[in-house]
């Protein structure tokens, strides 16, 4: 049995239309992208606006890579990937960004092939490119209405596909989720329970949730089913509610983080990470990242290990930096992203950028 998200499609695709024709008439064309990443070191200013040069297409890289991105020129097309050091390629038939995934050790890159609508993993070491056995015949609406990219286990052995289709209802249907056996190839369909939580060193943990009605984002109560890489239900808990929905359990999966927020006359104050135990449902501590005046955090992105985050935070001006938080000392190190990434209605900046291996 599939589950179905309606979306408001037709409409909102009217909508859309009615918002670009006004912002392409009252608004300015930009001097410089809309989004700007902050880097670790310095990065020299030039006078003028220089094109950026098209990398040439790469399918074996000697480094790790330790993220991709959509580009925003219209000419560059595929995905970039930047690899230790000066290492910079564009993956053939990776166009879509939103159906990407990196393995955790960048040398491994998961994705919707374009010319076939076939999912399919490529080795970045040797250029080797495995097709899977699930297809998407009709392409996919992207994770911009909902769709579940692929993610990678936490070894990089398995990958979670979950394709999506839409009917002539215009409803989303998520498929149930396939976890395929790289190796292998092999596929085994779970049961249609939840959406994707994340990985743990058990297995592929998924969740559902009772939304709550005085905050928006959260939930009142969370529940977790595991299942093995086989698809066999290992365990399944119940978390109490005030979290958010966008939560993912530790590599142990003995915690779990959110943003810890609360509102106040003034607006929503932002008070760090919560950490909360699975097994008693208890709040552990909030770690309060050590970031600059006047810069939050925008969201959680994955675990690195029990005591390590990745993160996403947004600056006043504008800004967008990708850090890695050590939980134990609240300090926390920039990832720098360098490259023009795309950040448009239809492919936001946030929905750009994706990680590989990130630990030094």
């Amino acid at each position: 049995m599939t589950r179905r998200r309606r979306l408001p499609w037709r409409a909102g695709a009217a909508a859309l239309s009615v918002v670009l024709a006004a912002a392409w008439v009252a608004a300015p064309l930009p001097a410089e992208p809309g989004v700007r990443f902050v880097h670790s070191q310095p990065v020299t200013a030039t006078k003028t606006a220089e094109k950026p040069v098209k990398p040439a297409k790469r399918t074996k890289y000697a480094t790790p890579i330790r993220y991709a991105y959509v580009p925003s020129c219209d000419e560059c097309a595929h995905m970039i990937l930047v690899g230790d050091g000066a290492e910079r390629g564009r993956l053939p038939y990776s166009f879509d960004g939103t159906m990407f995934a990196l393995s955790r050790d960048g040398r491994r890159a998961a994705f919707l092939r374009d010319s076939d609508n076939t999912y399919v993993v490529a080795d970045l070491r040797t250029g080797a490119v495995e097709r899977l056995p699930v297809r998407q015949p009709r392409g996919t609406v992207t994770a911009l209405f909902g769709a579940q990219p692929p993610l990678f286990s936490l070894d990089g052995r398995h990958l979670l596909l979950q394709p999506d289709r839409l009917t002539k209802d215009t409803d989303v249907v998520l498929e149930p989720p396939v976890i395929v056996d790289v190796a292998r190839g092999t596929a085994t369909r779970l049961p249609d329970r939840g959406q994707v939580a994340g990985w743990t060193s058990e297995g592929l943990v998924m969740k559902s949730g009772e939304p709550s009605r005085r905050s928006p984002g959260h939930l009142r109560s969370v529940w977790f089913a595991v299942y093995s890489p086989k698809g066999e239900l290992l365990r399944s808990y119940t978390m109490p509610g005030n979290v958010e929905w966008a939560i993912e359990p530790s590599p142990s999966g003995r915690l779990i983080a959110s943003r810890h927020r609360e509102l106040t006359p003034g607006g929503v104050l932002q008070q760090g990470v919560a950490l909360f135990d699975t097994k008693t449902g208890e709040h552990v501590r909030t770690v309060t990242p050590r970031l600059a005046t006047g810069w939050w955090l925008a969201a959680l992105l994955r675990w690195e290990d029990e005591d390590t985050l990745t993160v996403r935070a947004n600056g006043r001006l504008g800004e967008t930096a990708y850090l890695v938080l050590d939980l134990r000392t609240a300090a926390v190190r920039p990832i720098d992203v360098t490259g023009e990434v795309a950040d448009f209605m239809l492919q936001p900046a946030e929905l750009s950028v994706v990680l590989g291996r990130v630990r030094q």
